[in-house]
């Protein structure tokens, strides 16, 4: 009975049957979106992307046209967990199957982490993350603020390390630090604490602890929050960090002052110690002895210089007036009209000799040697400026002239063995070199024209 069944049966080529399945694979599944981890990835001189996509023991093959992977949206990465959107299609070649591909996005945590590093780019694009907006912690803070969960181990710690340390009053501002809403409620209560301190408020913290234990992606997203990180990145004083593990980053980190990798680690870091604040106490009345015997002996060493001055002042002057009369005695034992003449000059230089004389005259000099300097220094300036022009100017020049621009145009040059420029009928021996605007080549003569 098989064998007439068998016989009655309609007889296709290999070819009609691999169109049957083909066409019957197609219309059955049309357009679909399947999720799978990347496996092996092959990138041909074709063009086309061929990749496995897979989970456990089943392996889908996918290809990309050449047309097409230029305006995928992800490019396929191994290992990554991936959504893959196209028509199923089969190779008739070998009898296969195969997801012909449109379109490529990232699942699960993947989708999160881009689009976490996009949040990430454009606040830094703002500026939120720049060094030059640090603050550095106050050096013994009347009121630390601590956002956090009251109910956790975490405010423990802090108030643990506060009481060994250097006891400051904390002002807690409780929150939930992660789940649903949570990044609403670490936005409020930062915002809260930076409207105490606009205030003046007397609860009002002179720096602020976000803290957190340790946890997984999931439990730490909350502090990747937007808004959360503009609000840190606004509070009027300084925040300190202290979210998860040493191992674990978010945005937080970067838009806060400081990042502690523990919560523990960050209240060593606000509260002061009793010890070392002592310590730096003696330094600094050291210091300040110091530099205040450095003052006092710099203004002795000024009042002797100008004790000095005057003293040679009043010397030379005397010395200059005693001359002056021993040559207005002769002049008035000598006769005549020039005598007189004389007198009447020495009388005029006795009056410029006088000590406010001199020290108008004084004067007058030293603002002609400030202006002198003033000027002198304005005209190197200038000289600099105008030769830091004259060497740009040549510069330029030089680019434009370079042999290098022309090679960049599309353009060779043919060199000897000696590496001089020469043409081609200067050329002696079968070979050359070629050089682009890329690099040089060895070429051979095979025949001139």
């Amino acid at each position: 009975m098989s064998d007439v069944m068998g016989f009655n049966l309609p007889e296709r080529s290999v070819s009609e049957l691999s169109q049957d399945i083909k066409a019957m694979m197609e219309d059955g599944f049309s357009y679909l979106r399947v999720r799978g981890e990347v496996g092996r990835v092959s990138r041909p001189s074709s063009g086309h992307l061929y990749f496995d996509l897979k989970e456990g023991p089943a392996v889908l093959s996918a290809v990309c046209w050449r047309s097409n992977v230029a305006r995928l949206a992800e490019q396929p990465v191994e290992g990554q967990e991936m959504i893959l959107t196209g028509r199923l299609t089969t190779f008739p070649g070998q009898s296969r199957y195969q997801l012909l591909v449109d379109s490529v996005e990232i699942a699960g945590r993947g989708a999160l982490m881009a689009a976490l590093e996009a949040l990430r780019a454009k606040l830094q694009g703002e500026g939120l993350f720049d060094p030059e907006h640090k603050r550095p912690l106050p050096f013994m803070p009347a009121r630390v603020g601590v956002v956090t969960s009251p109910s956790g181990s975490v405010l423990r710690d802090i108030i643990h390390r506060m009481r060994d340390r250097f006891a400051t009053p904390i002002t807690l501002w409780p929150s939930r630090v992660q789940g649903d809403g949570a990044g609403r409620e670490l936005t409020h209560a930062i915002r809260g604490l930076s409207r105490m301190v606009e205030d003046g408020h007397e609860l009002a913290p002179d720096v602020v602890i976000l803290a957190r234990g340790g946890g997984s992606f999931e439990d730490l997203f909350c502090f990747n929050d937007e808004e959360l990180v503009r609000a840190v990145a606004a509070c009027p004083v300084p925040v300190v960090s202290a979210v998860g593990h040493e191992t674990d980053v978010t945005l937080v980190d970067f838009a806060a002052d400081l990042r502690a990798p523990t919560p523990s680690a960050a209240a060593e870091l606000v509260f002061p110690l009793g010890e070392a604040l002592a310590k730096d106490l003696s330094r600094a009345s050291a210091r300040m002895d110091r530099l205040l015997q450095q003052r006092v002996h710099q203004m002795e060493q000024r009042l002797d210089y100008a004790e000095r001055f005057l003293r040679g002042g009043a010397q030379r002057l005397a010395q200059a007036q005693t001359r002056l009369q021993q040559a207005t005695r002769r002049l008035d034992r000598a006769p005549g009209q020039s005598s007189r003449n004389a007198a009447q000059r020495l009388a005029l230089a006795g009056k410029r000799l006088t000590p406010g004389r001199l020290l108008e005259r004084h004067n007058s000099w030293s603002r002609h040697l400030v202006a002198l300097g003033r000027r002198g220094d304005q005209e190197i300036q200038r000289r600099v400026h105008d030769a830091g022009e004259r060497l740009v100017h040549l510069a330029r020049m030089m680019e434009v002239m370079s042999h290098r621009n022309v090679l960049a145009r599309g353009y060779m040059i043919a060199r000897n063995e000696k590496g001089d420029v020469v043409t081609l009928s200067q050329i002696e021996g079968p070979s050359f070199w070629l050089e682009d605007a890329g690099g040089r080549a060895e070429a051979t003569i095979i025949k001139k024209a």
